[in-house]
């Protein structure tokens, strides 16, 4: 890239202090747990490991929002947790960053979604999930909804982030995109599952390749085939864009104009993808706030998830990591 389109991807990210973002979806709690694996059990042909260390980070919507901070700007997240001790960890961990946690429920009848991942040597040897994927109650759902119509005028954009734990329920959805357009503030959509009604009239959806497969129940098996795929989508959702999101192969951007965009790193070393959707779609959604087109957003969004991947785990990128991507990783942009 010039050193001006540089300059003037600089300049919208330091707008970012000035943002706030309301983050709504599904919470969640993820472990890592550390050791080394030296032998075979004799239970059973699989590795033993003996633990080093436990790590929390946040995850889900709450990874979101602990990247939007990470990257000096405010949020606003809603969401619940169940009454355990887990959610108390999440809870304590949030607050340890400085995110809010006015927005999050407790709900009696659900655990707090969690996520252990055991890794020895550099490898995830196996991922457990503790969770309950059933719709929230309509009690909870009014709750929720009560507290976003109490806050939705101090921000400047709203991201649903939706990893079908049932939070994001397709009544909350739609009245959370009425109720942002009647106010004037765009919704962007991180989704997940069949169900793509639920997201009609968002401003943009922004999909991994398996989610908007998922989606549209196709398989895109040649990328050259995923222009179509994502016109389709878009046409499904009626939203201004569609931005799939390729892991360590970039990113691509449909607008609802006709006009497409990819765009990849190709000099990023890459240790782990887990969490890069959150980082993707954080940094999109505080690029659009701060005045960035729907393609300058694209790039800012990719220099910060060429960061986040290139670190072990559910990992954040901070300001000064993310120019100085912007100003060392090189691009491959084809339009």
């Amino acid at each position: 890239m010039k050193k001006s389109e540089n300059l003037k991807l600089e300049k919208i990210v330091k707008k970012f202090a000035s943002k706030k973002i309301l983050i709504v979806g599904d919470l969640m709690l993820d472990e890592y747990i550390f050791g080394k694996t030296t032998r075979l059990s004799p239970e059973a042909p699989i590795p033993v490991v003996e633990v080093e260390k436990i790590n929390y980070v946040p995850g889900g919507a709450a990874n979101t929002a602990n990247n939007v901070k990470s990257l000096g700007a405010q949020t606003i997240l809603t969401g619940l947790v169940g009454k355990d001790e887990n959610g108390q960890t999440l809870i304590k961990l949030l607050k340890k960053k400085g995110i809010k946690v006015n927005g999050i429920l407790e709900d009696t009848k659900r655990p707090t979604t969690l996520k252990s991942r055991v890794v020895s040597q550099g490898q995830q040897i196996v991922r457990i999930d503790k969770e309950n994927r059933k719709p929230i109650s309509k009690k909870i759902e009014r709750a929720l909804l009560s507290y976003i119509k109490k806050t939705i005028n101090k921000v400047d954009i709203v991201l649903i982030s939706d990893y079908a734990k049932g939070v994001v329920t397709s009544r909350l959805c739609q009245e959370i995109i009425y109720l942002a357009k009647t106010k004037g503030k765009p919704v962007l959509i991180d989704p997940k599952g069949k169900n793509t009604s639920k997201y009609k009239d968002c401003y943009v959806i922004v999909p991994n390749l398996k989610e908007l497969e998922d989606a549209l129940k196709i398989q895109v098996n040649d990328l050259s085939k995923l222009p179509q795929a994502a016109k389709m989508l878009l046409a499904h959702v009626n939203s201004e864009a569609v931005l799939v999101t390729l892991g360590e192969l970039g990113m691509a951007l449909l607008e609802k104009s006709g006009k497409y965009f990819t765009v990849s790193a190709t000099n990023v070393g890459v240790v782990d993808i887990s969490g890069a959707g959150d980082t993707a779609i954080a940094t999109l959604a505080l690029s659009l706030a701060a005045g960035a087109s729907l393609q300058e957003a694209m790039l800012i969004s990719t220099y910060a998830c060429s960061v986040v991947i290139g670190k072990m785990g559910t990992a954040t990128t901070s300001l000064e990591e993310l120019i100085n991507a912007i100003n060392k990783v090189k691009f491959k942009k084809d339009e």
